[in-house]
């Protein structure tokens, strides 16, 4: 076995579970993110306002690995209430592996004892990049809410008589959308930098950790392999976001098709 077959079979078998860990928490982050963002802007200034504003200002000034520490010795040391690393399914009789994605692959065993089982080690981990990056997505919904609020249709549904919750949630929100798709892509750079320290300290079996080993045994073509699915990644994600604009604005075309007037 050649040592590029042996990194490239290194990084099929762990990308699963980092992958997983990435669209477990990218959602939340997205979806909290920018509903508590448009809250928070329905009333600048309020009570919630404030309290959402001060956690996620300190969520964001706080690195991933501190966060990542603090969750585990309170969760894990202090009360022992959820478990840290990775299943084995190595033992477990009549187990097929499919994707090497334990929370698929548990599915389509049937195995839902196995899929609880691995969402509870993925909730520290979950909880940690969540509460670091949901607070960006936050700050960006909120002041793009803000900048909606002052334009002309929003002033003219509201000398209508619509209430201010009907032209957060039908009008607002689908201005909010584009820029929090943006973010999104460019938090899944700033997930899978966090998923170095994250899956080490959680002893994730994952690309972070991967890299992370690597790094410190300096093995040139383990880093050059990873580094270079990130950037595949990145540009998958690009392609991605450029397509969800389109659907979000229709001005935003992917192609002219010869209707772009010179």
């Amino acid at each position: 076995m050649t040592a590029s077959s042996s990194v490239s079979e290194a990084i099929i078998s762990r990308f699963p579970a980092s992958l997983e860990l990435l669209v477990l928490a990218l959602i939340p982050i997205v979806m909290v993110g920018s509903r508590l963002g448009i809250r928070a802007a329905m009333h600048p200034d309020g009570v919630a306002d404030s309290v959402f504003g001060f956690f996620s200002i300190v969520g964001w000034a706080t690195p991933d690995y501190i966060m990542a520490l603090l969750i585990l010795v309170g969760s894990f040391s202090a009360f022992g209430w959820l478990p840290i690393g990775s299943l084995s399914v190595a033992l477990i009789k009549d187990w097929n592996s499919y994707t090497n994605s334990l929370i698929i692959d548990s599915i389509l065993n049937l195995r839902f004892d196995i899929l609880l089982s691995q969402l509870a080690n993925l909730a520290q981990p979950v909880l940690t990049l969540f509460l670091v990056h949901s607070a960006y997505v936050f700050q960006i919904s909120r002041a793009t809410a803000l900048d909606v609020k002052k334009r002309d249709f929003v002033r003219a549904a509201r000398s209508r008589g619509v209430s201010e919750r009907t032209i957060m949630l039908k009008h607002v929100r689908k201005n909010v959308l584009i820029p929090v798709v943006t973010v999104g892509g460019e938090l899944f750079a700033s997930l899978f930098t966090g998923l170095a320290f994250v899956e080490t300290i959680f002893a994730r079996p994952g690309i972070g950790r991967l890299l992370t080993d690597a790094a410190i045994s300096v093995e040139v073509l383990t880093l050059s392999g990873c580094v270079l699915l990130i950037a595949a990644m990145m540009i998958i994600v690009n392609i991605v976001v450029d397509i969800i604009y389109s659907f979000l604005d229709p001005r935003i075309l992917l192609w002219d098709n010869g209707r772009a007037k010179v």
